[in-house]
């Protein structure tokens, strides 16, 4: 197991760690703060650093290989990859009798077009969750932007332009839904107050479950 230290004047006295994966971890401490007095914070949480990693170990990224038989999500269920001859390079990647097709054989090429593949569908399935919602709750956009955020599933800017990251296609449709109307939300109430939280609930009641599943499933957007 190693660790990374990065030092910052700006924090004065504590020291933080992050897990980032399995194995490495990275050390926040102010900046005057000795290598001795790091390696004695690390090895004092070692015991909990162990405890986080098995308990989320199966939630870890796991870099994709674009092999046949690998899964890839698609609304909230995943399906297998294989290389197809019947299509050739350049064609992209199919989905057909749940299964994704490529004629594609680099890695970096059929990663490419697993991408192009899913921002299609989120410009089709986001504009119309995006339509649905506004009819619904009286509010609408000014636009529609598809982008390629993966820790920001989804924006609302001031002028009420809103933008969503392709990735939100990995996941069910529940949770395409609450992101959609978290954001549209925003056009009414540009803030997290107890009032914007009663607007979300009253069109995704069981929010906070989504939230939860957000936070544990992050790991399915990398790809």
């Amino acid at each position: 197991m190693e660790y990374k230290i990065i030092r910052s004047k700006r924090r004065k006295k504590t020291m933080t760690l992050k897990i980032e994966r399995p194995g490495y971890i990275v050390i926040y401490a102010p900046f005057k703060t000795s290598h001795r007095e790091v390696d004695n914070f690390f090895r004092e949480n070692i015991p909990w650093i162990q405890k986080k990693i098995r308990e989320g170990k199966a939630l870890w990224r796991e870099e994709k290989r674009f092999v046949d038989g690998e899964e890839f999500y698609y609304l909230g269920k995943a399906y297998p990859f294989y290389y197809s001859d019947k299509y050739e390079d350049g064609d992209g990647v199919r989905f057909e009798e749940d299964r994704f097709l490529s004629g594609e054989n680099e890695k970096e090429s059929i990663r490419h077009a697993f991408i192009q593949w899913y921002k299609k569908m989120a410009g089709n399935i986001l504009l119309q969750r995006v339509s649905y919602y506004s009819e619904l709750m009286g509010v609408f956009p000014s636009s529609l932007k598809i982008t390629n955020a993966l820790k920001r599933y989804g924006s609302c800017s001031h002028k009420n332009s809103l933008c969503f990251s392709w990735r939100l296609v990995l996941a069910p449709p529940s949770i395409i839904d609450y992101v959609v109307v978290h954001e549209l939300s925003h056009i009414m109430e540009k803030n997290h107050s107890k009032n914007y939280w009663r607007l979300v609930g009253k069109f995704i009641p069981d929010y906070k479950s989504k939230r939860v599943w957000l936070r544990k499933n992050h790991h399915i957007f990398y790809l």
